[in-house]
């Protein structure tokens, strides 16, 4: 649905305020004792539901025939995304890793506001690593799957790629028959690489997670399980703790 007049000068506005808000933020960070060796970078992607109910990003949701998900058959990715991040920061929370959270509770940040706040306060403040979370789909909803992205190259970043991939296809894949995507082995690791914004354009080790791909209908009723969710979200913590111990940044 195209957006109108109105609600695009809206958007804009609140990404205005968004920009000004994000560099306050950092200011106040700059003070702040650091948990934890690294700081996490946590990046759920794209927008959310606005409060008044608006569905802000387009495209990124899948009106399946049967079932039930986020609001009756529809499944959003964004709504997925906040979903997952939630539940990888309880871990952060609760064991005392330093994050710091890219998007908005809603608004579909600009890719340069994220990635300009991750290398501010990966200079400036604390070195970082980062995760920018997502679920995947495809032309004929025929795929399935979880997929690890990378930049081009062969950096820090692999080797966390590769870490996070392993643990997923050890706990997570037999588990629950889940599918493990990756490129093939001219590189000699598991994770796809691309020029992705957030994992080119960061300054620190990034990655991009595809986990499983939310137009298929299996994979999507997968990923509403909360129990898939829950140990999902615990591999992200325990590859972060093996971030902490491994990569040199």
């Amino acid at each position: 649905m195209q957006q109108s007049k109105e609600e695009a000068i809206y958007h804009l506005e609140q990404a205005l305020l968004l920009l000004k808000e994000s560099k306050g933020e950092l200011d106040d960070a700059r003070t702040v004792k650091p948990d934890s060796k690294y700081c996490k970078g946590s990046d759920a992607g794209h927008s959310g539901i606005s409060p008044d109910g608006k569905y802000l990003t387009r495209g990124k949701f899948w009106i399946h025939k049967k079932g039930n998900f986020h609001k009756g058959s529809t499944f959003f990715e964004d709504v997925f995304n906040r979903i997952m991040q939630n539940k990888v920061l309880k871990h952060y929370k609760e064991n005392g890793i330093k994050y710091l959270v890219l998007n908005h509770e809603y608004l579909d940040t600009p890719l340069e506001e994220r990635t300009r706040i991750i290398n501010t306060y990966h200079k400036e403040v604390q070195k970082c690593t980062l995760d920018s979370l997502h679920s995947n789909a495809s032309k004929k909803q025929k795929a399935r799957g979880v997929s690890i992205w990378t930049s081009l190259g062969y950096t820090e970043s692999d080797r966390s790629a590769d870490d996070l991939w392993l643990r997923i296809n050890k706990h997570l894949a037999p588990k629950y028959n889940i599918k493990m995507l990756k490129q093939d082995w001219t590189d000699g690791d598991y994770d796809y690489e691309a020029n992705f914004w957030m994992c080119k354009q960061t300054l620190c080790p990034a990655k991009l997670n595809e986990f499983l791909f939310f137009d298929n209908y299996e994979d999507a009723l997968l990923a509403m399980r909360e129990d898939v969710q829950d140990d999902y979200a615990l591999q992200f913590y325990n590859n972060t703790v093996w971030e902490m111990d491994n990569l040199v940044i």
